[in-house]
């Protein structure tokens, strides 16, 4: 069927280029080849249902008005709709697009349906805009589908899609798009712009420290090795200054009386050694008795001799404390200061729980059940539209990483609760099944959102983060240093 009403020349099977077409175009089941409509103006109800497109058909720059039909239209390779504009209600359902399908910078109104839609390798949305609602789902996209820098309106929906390898969706703005049973391993989310995020908006008019929050201060401070060592440092090293003055006297007096103890043993073994050699020792046995005596005398002397030399250098001379317990002292300083900075500023939630913590407690205590799960479910929504704010390179409000794999949460209870079976809102003739609630996803969101709730907690009165971290960090610090300098004292001693 073709109808094509104030056109006074047209080729079907040649190359056609068309610049405005009033009232309407009505090519249903019509065969095009070499279709050129680059610039085209179509008005309102245009219909190329079932439609055949050779290679290299040229939709660019066209204005299409509400209600064009593209339903189970074909195709060539290199179809192009570059920066063409639509109306409301553009149907591209069940059609088929060979490779390098272009849609660079085209305009939908406030329906785009390419539901059931099967795109061969690298289909482009690049750049483009969805209005209020775009259906996408169980459409089928080859290699290299790329949604860069596109943004959809109130809903798009990919559910049951099909993406091959290396699909982009990065630096796209995603919000409130379905994507429930959808495989997204192969796909590049990177970059992808969250929610609100692209207003510039922040969490309590503040940029966070990405890298630095309260949950890292968390985790200095449960540290038992650091909590621990400072608190026996910060009493032990107090004691041992108040004693230090007796234990150097001590210290000192014996020394002084091993070197006392030295000097007379010393003259002691001189003096029997004179002796010795002055008792007549008639005979070769009796020389050489005298002559072990002697020996033995002279290696008690230079036994005396040698601990002198040994001890009397380590004499306590200074009043001062060893510089290592200064230091142990001024890292349990640092770090009790930086425990009470964290007891005193932290947020309760960072205090009590833990992040994985707070998500089991919350997964716990959801149930379908419950009275009061869909307000569980819209706090832990309103959460991650907060942390797609606040953390826009971070979190996703409408995906996570999850076990490895990148998961979908939906933005709204709509997309979660059952729904009974209803008309197509496309096309009244049909209806859409019923739908059971998704209670695992339910389950992911409160998880998330959890999560979510706990990041945004991390990063509230963030100086206060920096100054608690900063005392954790010098007295871990100190504390690294003087286990090195006594590991290398040790080795020193160790070897001579």
């Amino acid at each position: 069927m073709f109808w094509l009403p104030d056109l006074q020349a047209y080729h079907v099977s040649n190359s056609c280029r068309l610049l405005k077409i009033t009232p309407r175009l009505i090519a249903i089941n019509t065969k095009f080849k070499n279709a050129e409509f680059y610039g085209a103006t179509f008005s309102d109800g245009t219909n190329f249902d079932g439609a055949t497109f050779g290679d290299g058909a040229n939709f660019g720059g066209a204005t299409f008005a509400d209600g064009v039909r593209f339903s189970r239209a074909t195709f060539g390779d290199r179809a192009r709709f570059s920066r063409a504009t639509f109306g409301d209600g553009a149907r591209f359902f069940l059609s088929t697009f060979d490779d390098g399908a272009d849609f660079d910078g085209a305009t939908f109104g406030n329906m785009a349906d390419f539901e059931g839609t099967r795109f061969g390798i690298a289909s482009d949305f690049e750049s483009a805009t969805f209005g209020r609602w775009a259906y996408f789902d169980q459409s089928t996209f080859g290699d290299g589908a790329r949604f860069v820098r596109t943004t959809f309106g109130g809903g798009a929906r990919f559910s049951r899609a099909t993406f091959g390898d290396g699909a982009r969706l990065d630096v796209s703005n995603v919000t409130n798009a379905a994507f429930a049973q959808v495989d997204l391993r192969r796909v590049a989310l990177d970059g992808l712009q969250f929610g609100l995020s692209s207003q510039g908006t922040s969490y309590r008019g503040r940029r966070p420290t990405r890298w630095f929050d309260w949950s890292h201060v968390r985790a200095l401070g449960n540290l038992q090795i650091l909590t621990r060592a400072s608190y026996l440092s910060l009493l032990l090293v107090p004691v041992l200054a108040g004693i230090w003055p007796g234990v150097r006297i001590a210290v000192n007096r014996l020394n002084q009386a091993m070197e006392r103890a030295a000097v007379d043993v010393d003259a002691a073994a001189e003096k029997l050694a004179s002796k010795v050699n002055n008792i007549p020792m008639p005979g070769d046995t009796a020389k050489e008795a005298r002559d072990r005596v002697l020996a033995k005398l002279e290696e008690i002397r230079l036994a005396a001799q040698s601990a002198r030399d040994r001890f009397g250098p380590e004499t306590l001379r200074t009043p001062r404390l060893p510089r290592s317990w200064l230091l142990a002292y001024l890292a349990a300083l640092a770090v009790v200061a930086g425990h009470l900075v964290y007891q005193v500023a932290a947020p309760e939630l960072i205090r009590e729980q833990s992040r994985e913590g707070l998500a089991r407690e919350r997964r716990e205590g959801f149930h379908e059940e419950r009275p009061d799960h869909k307000d569980q479910l819209n706090r832990a929504f309103d959460f991650l539209r907060q942390v797609a704010e606040v953390l826009p390179e971070e979190r996703h409000r409408n995906f996570a990483r999850r076990h490895g794999q990148v998961v979908w949460l939906p933005s709204e209870l709509t997309f979660l609760s059952s729904e009974a079976q209803r008309p197509d809102p496309r096309d009244p003739s049909q209806t859409i099944p019923a739908t059971p609630p998704d209670t695992e996803r339910m389950r992911v969101v409160i998880d998330e959102g959890a999560k979510a709730e706990y990041d945004l907690s991390a990063h509230d009165v963030m100086n206060w983060a920096r100054v608690a971290g900063g005392l954790y960090g010098v007295g871990a610090s100190l504390i690294i240093w003087i286990l090195v300098d006594q590991s290398v004292s040790i080795f020193r001693a160790a070897n001579g």
